[in-house]
């Protein structure tokens, strides 16, 4: 496929176009992402389960890309990477405008699909959105990038925004429990096999004592002996290897939140005392073992039993008792101050596409909300939810938008979510155009087939 773009100030008083602006632009990997499951899961995750969710479903929330998977329109303050694998925008470029499907309201950065003179062009499809002058006002627009239809209503939450103005991260979600007990979804193995093969293995971690953990290794179906009447292995037991590692200290406060997957090596990261974090790394080759005790005393508060702590590029990413989220070295020296939670509880600390994300609640009353934050050289909440809690994102090697999340309350569900946000296409202006209340402005793209 292939885009361009048209934008439109007209005067308001006239209805004259005064401006108009012409553009070429890129279409991303993103949709083609989005239908990509590795083939291990394909079969696995065809059925429904019990929220009524499944890969189907999500696939068919694509469909037709013209107004679904390429339905909404996102509105950026700075210039994006023009490649194809840029389906995720660096937290220091802002959102300050969205269009999707129609609206009426208020809201003074959404704009409303115009569905009058979207529809079909020879060899594709225009979709055109209008800003009426109460929109977008004094907003200098550097480039736009198409994406779904959900996440052009929705608005990508902007680094300065606060946590109950966050304009949220929509996912569907396709469960797969392993069982009733509580575990974390760690990633994919590698074995240096390309992604696409079905051998590559998910790895669940579960303590069930101060002395041992558990590995479950889900199994890559053997495609070469599917018979026409084999049923779903669903949830079936005998899609897992188990494997019982003694430990080599006893540990009441190890949690899997806190377990991380790097290569084939597992990392063990958890609260040792309050001045000390205990780091056990398991070869998954031979499960050899190797402890470290990490002294982090001085640095900054005191680290809690119920601690977030992640090990990630080689360093400590952990939260103390103050609130505060530090980075340290490997051997647990002070490198910088990442941010300051003001509620700290029940949170995860994890990783995607090499940025960390924290997922905790906001405050201890009944209305909090649940949030999940990317944490860089801004700090970015990306969704957030008063009514039930937020997961935290595992590297999983699936690409985006596909992912794997993981319950903070109740491990057993985990699952691989797909979000509504993405860039489905990238457009850099070629003049920057600023939006002001003289102007109605009105932005049709075009998406060609071949």
């Amino acid at each position: 496929m292939k885009g361009s773009t048209k934008i439109l100030l007209i005067n308001n008083k006239t209805n004259v176009v005064e401006e108009t602006f012409e553009d070429e632009n890129l279409i991303t990997n993103a949709l083609s992402n989005a239908f990509y499951l590795p083939t291990q899961y394909q079969r696995a995750l065809g059925a429904a389960n019990a929220s009524g969710d499944s890969l189907l479903k999500w696939q068919n929330a694509l469909m037709p890309p013209n107004r679904n998977a390429l339905g909404g329109i996102l509105l950026w303050d700075n210039v994006l990477e023009e490649s194809v694998d840029n389906i995720y925008p660096p937290n220091n470029v802002k959102n300050i405008g969205y269009a999707g499907g129609n609206y009426s309201g208020s809201n003074p950065l959404r704009g409303t699909f115009n569905s009058l003179e979207s529809g079909i062009i020879t060899g594709g499809w225009r979709n055109v959105w209008d800003f009426d002058t109460a929109k977008c006002n004094d907003k200098i627009i550097k480039a736009i990038t198409l994406t779904h239809v959900n996440g052009g209503d929705n608005g990508w939450a902007s680094p300065e925004e606060t946590t109950t103005s966050s304009k949220g991260y929509i996912i569907e979600s396709l469960f797969f429990s392993r069982s009733e007990e509580s575990h974390k979804a760690l990633g994919f193995v590698e074995n240096g096999n390309d992604l696409q093969n079905d051998n590559n293995v998910m790895l669940y971690c579960y303590f069930p004592s101060s002395t041992t953990v558990m590995l479950y290794k889900r199994r890559k179906p053997n495609f070469r002996r599917i018979q026409i009447s084999d049923i779903n292995p669903y949830g079936s037991s005998d899609d897992f290897d188990v494997s019982t590692i003694t430990l080599p200290s006893v540990n009441s406060y190890r949690k899997p939140k806190n377990a991380y997957l790097e290569g084939s090596t597992v990392h063990l990261v958890n609260y040792k005392t309050d001045t000390s974090i205990e780091h056990i790394r398991i070869n998954l080759s031979d499960y050899s073992i190797s402890t470290t005790i990490i002294n982090v005393s001085g640095v900054s508060g005191l680290l809690s039993t119920s601690s977030a702590i992640l090990f990630f590029n080689n360093k400590y990413v952990a939260v103390f008792d103050n609130g505060k989220i530090l980075e340290l070295t490997d051997a647990g020296v002070f490198i910088k101050e990442i941010y300051t939670v003001t509620f700290a509880s029940t949170m995860c600390l994890s990783t995607y596409m090499g940025k960390i994300f924290l997922s905790n609640n906001s405050s201890s009353t009944t209305s909090k909300d649940w949030l999940t934050y990317e944490l860089d050289t801004n700090v970015r909440c990306i969704r957030s939810n008063t009514t039930y809690t937020v997961g935290q994102i595992i590297e999983s090697k699936l690409r985006y938008p596909l992912m794997v999340t993981d319950s903070m309350t109740r491990y057993q569900h985990t699952s691989i979510t797909a979000s509504n946000h993405y860039l489905g296409s990238i457009n850099n202006l070629s003049t920057p155009i600023t939006k002001t209340s003289s102007y109605n402005m009105k932005i049709v793209y075009d998406v060609l087939d071949g």
